[in-house]
């Protein structure tokens, strides 16, 4: 449970937070995250005209990682507010995989991978036989282990995947120009 003061100069219409989780995918700028919404209930706060208390309910802070609450209220003329935003850290929980298949797009998300020493982060796109990365930006957060690009051998090494519920081990082969063939699958 949370709770937060808002002080406002028009009656409040809607009060809401978005909860970013740690293994949210922030890799494709064009893709929209998945927030979770939760709605908030208000009542003033200590019989103050422009002052309110709202406050909301969130259970699921069962990851390691940072949880970002955005807060939000609209008011009867419409107008929302700029977020007013807080991270949490939390300590205990299950560990965020660095790489993350969803099986409904077709798409390998590597939240972090070595290439040339750098970190990255990549989206690769099923495409018949082969996987295409749409989107490569610079890692965010760096994992153990982490993906890794091979230059010599032309290869992606993915030393731990979630696919269907299973952990596996993955390579694929770099064919150029941002295509990969899956080359072995490893079940761990």
């Amino acid at each position: 449970k949370f709770s937060m003061i808002v002080r406002h100069l028009k009656p409040l219409v809607n009060t809401w937070a978005l909860i970013q989780r740690p293994d949210d995918i922030r890799i494709n700028p064009n893709q929209p995250l998945n927030f979770k919404k939760i709605d908030l209930s208000c009542k003033k706060h200590d019989g103050k005209v422009a002052e309110s208390i709202c406050e909301g309910h969130y259970d699921k802070f069962d990851l390691k990682g940072k949880y970002i609450i955005s807060f939000y209220v609209n008011d009867i003329r419409g107008d929302i507010s700029t977020p007013e935003t807080i991270d949490i850290n939390q300590t205990q929980g299950k560990a965020v995989i660095s790489v993350q298949y969803d099986e409904q797009q077709a798409i390998v998300y590597l939240r972090d991978v070595i290439v040339g020493g750098k970190h990255k982060q990549a989206a690769l796109k099923q495409q018949g036989d082969k996987f295409v990365a749409f989107a490569i930006n610079d890692a965010e957060t760096e994992f153990s282990p982490a993906a890794s690009f091979d230059t010599i051998l032309n290869q992606l090494i993915i030393p731990h995947v979630l696919v269907l519920g299973e952990n596996y081990k993955v390579t694929f082969n770099y064919l150029g120009g941002l295509n990969f063939q899956l080359q072995s699958i490893t079940p761990k």
